[in-house]
């Protein structure tokens, strides 16, 4: 055991002397592409093949996806300044159909190892070689809500648009039985809601809270307020790690980011 220390601690110095990079696996270190997932758009400059578009995952231990045909895994290290790079990637080895899908598996799989550096732009992660050219363009999924858990950072109230306070955490998770549960900043909540990611639409009501009260007072209000401004969602805008649940005329009541 002592000599395992002893080796996982050679590695993460002469990573940091050497790369800078983040030590996926060890103690994985935050960067931008944590917990997001992406869709291929464009390949070499082309549009990839309808129905058989490659994915691209972070997890806090490295990447998995489909490659419009496999499914692959690796690891990945990389920071926050855009540096990049993949390792021990694998993949299952059926074969698809047409012979298109197996090429375009190749070139995908390729260029996640030929990449040195990643650059997140419109909400879009683009891949890149050493001499700046992109490979490989990704778009964030349209999966809608569902699944998803946030942290407010903001909303609409009798007084303008306000921050949560200092200190205090208010959450909001949509789940995928139909249920939105979550902190107000003092008690939990839970509510049925209803959401179409086809044009995005949303609606909350019935909104059930636990009854503890809470210090400071500015507590209690920020709770009723941010229930309010929930229950007075009508649409939704998903950017990446990034969601505003507006009212029906399209204002902003309410700002989140990914939790």
């Amino acid at each position: 055991m002592k000599l395992l220390k002893i080796k996982i601690l050679i590695a993460t110095v002469c990573c940091l002397m050497v790369t800078g990079c983040a030590l996926i696996g060890l103690e994985g270190t935050p960067t931008a592409l944590d917990d997001t997932s992406w869709v291929l758009e464009h390949l070499h400059g082309q549009a990839v093949m309808q129905g058989h578009q490659p994915t691209l995952n972070f997890a806090k231990n490295g990447i998995n996806g489909s490659t419009g045909c496999n499914s692959y895994a690796g690891s990945y290290t990389g920071d926050n300044d855009g540096a990049w790079r993949i390792k021990d990637l694998s993949s299952t080895e059926m074969a698809c159909s047409p012979n298109q899908v197996m090429i375009q598996e190749r070139q995908f799989l390729d260029a996640l190892q030929a990449a040195t550096a990643y650059e997140l732009i419109d909400e879009k992660l683009i891949l890149k070689n050493e001499e700046g050219q992109a490979l490989a363009v990704f778009v964030a999924p349209d999966q809608g809500l569902r699944g998803t858990s946030w942290l407010v950072t903001g909303y609409e109230s009798d007084t303008g648009f306000t921050n949560i306070l200092p200190g205090s955490t208010v959450t909001a998770t949509f789940g995928t039985d139909g249920r939105v549960n979550g902190s107000a900043g003092c008690n939990s909540y839970f509510a049925p809601y209803t959401s179409n990611a086809t044009n995005n639409t949303i609606t909350i009501a019935q909104v059930s809270l636990t009854r503890m009260l809470c210090q400071p007072a500015d507590a209690m209000v920020q709770e009723g307020n941010f229930i309010t401004t929930l229950k007075a969602a009508r649409t939704y805008q998903l950017n990446g790690r990034h969601l505003t649940l507006n009212k029906a005329d399209g204002s902003v009541i309410m700002q989140l980011k990914r939790n």
